[in-house]
């Protein structure tokens, strides 16, 4: 339940099968990245420019 509260997933289901056939039926009916997907997403463009912590320091 805590990777779910911090966001390090995005779901949990009962059913691996039926679940992730759920939650990608749904991701692709939204057309947009998943929670989790989109922090790791914003992790990497953080690791390739490293300004972007330095410009949230100095705001």
């Amino acid at each position: 339940m805590d990777a779910l509260n911090y966001g390090l997933i995005d779901e949990i289901v009962a059913d691996p099968a039926s679940g992730g056939e759920a939650f990608a039926r749904k991701v692709l009916r939204e057309a947009t990245a998943p929670p989790a997907a989109r922090l790791r997403l914003q992790a990497g463009a953080a690791k390739a420019d490293r300004s972007i912590f330095t410009d949230a320091i100095a705001a």
